[in-house]
């Protein structure tokens, strides 16, 4: 409105004004072409997350899925709103703490029954690792009720024996473990005789190529391809979990 004012204006007055208007005109003309362009090179190319990886792709999870990963964050001691900003990072392709490498547990919870022991370790974005083992030292204590089922002590002479065992890591979207026996002689020489079958959950993916390393006498490895691209990630990442055993303990580490 400004500019048509000022065109009628100028139709009305000397030539001399004439020129002098059409130049203030054009002048303003230019002050905002300027301002625009500035603008526009300082503006946001995306609105994409910085951290955003090209290569990342989301997560499909149905209602069911994300019903699932509620309840399980949830029965472990995750409240509700924290829960849904963990499915909802899931979803986007934003790996948790629990399984990103180089990231460390701020808490950790123990509950012990006659047959496990389960520890809760809790990470700074409010995702957990939930590793369950046998309780040993119960078991040996305990007189044997669970019938041919479950993990099972005997002893003779002074090795002490546990069969069919378990020990599993459940990360809410992710969870593998396997069946083991183990050995030792007089509380020490701890040795892990057998190892298999696996077993596993995800929600949201797969997992492939399933494989045992044994580290040493006392750990054994379970490791398997997610096809998962978090993002950040490098492609073809291996999810793996571990099962270490020394006297009449047991524990699982993973990545």
């Amino acid at each position: 409105m400004i500019y048509k004012n000022v065109t009628r204006y100028i139709t009305y007055t000397h030539s001399y004004n004439e020129v002098k208007m059409h130049s203030y005109k054009y002048s303003l003309l230019g002050v905002v072409a300027a301002v625009a362009m500035s603008l526009t090179a300082i503006a946001p190319a995306s609105a994409e997350p910085i951290e955003s990886n090209p290569s990342s792709n989301s997560i499909t999870l149905s209602a069911e899925d994300k019903m699932e990963i509620s309840d399980i964050l949830t029965s472990y001691g995750v409240d509700e709103g924290k829960a849904q900003y963990l499915v909802s990072r899931y979803e986007h392709g934003y790996a948790w703490d629990s399984f990103t490498p180089g990231k460390r547990p701020i808490a950790a919870t123990q509950r012990k029954t006659l047959y496990s022991v389960e520890t809760v370790k809790t990470y700074e974005d409010g995702s957990i690792a939930v590793s369950t083992v046998p309780n040993f030292e119960a078991l040996a204590d305990a007189p044997q009720t669970r019938g041919i089922t479950g993990c099972q002590y005997r002893q003779s002479g002074s090795t002490r024996y546990w069969k069919n065992c378990d020990g599993t890591v459940n990360l809410a979207v992710i969870s593998m473990g396997f069946n083991f026996n183990y050995q030792n002689v007089n509380h020490s020489n701890p040795k892990i005789t057998h190892y298999g079958p696996y077993h596993h959950h995800i929600i949201g993916g797969a997992l492939s190529n399933f494989r045992f390393d044994r580290i040493s006498n006392s750990q054994v490895r379970l490791s398997a391809d997610l096809d998962v691209a978090f993002r950040g990630f490098p492609a073809g990442w291996t999810a793996w979990m571990q099962v270490n055993v020394t006297g009449d303990n047991a524990w699982t580490s993973n990545n």
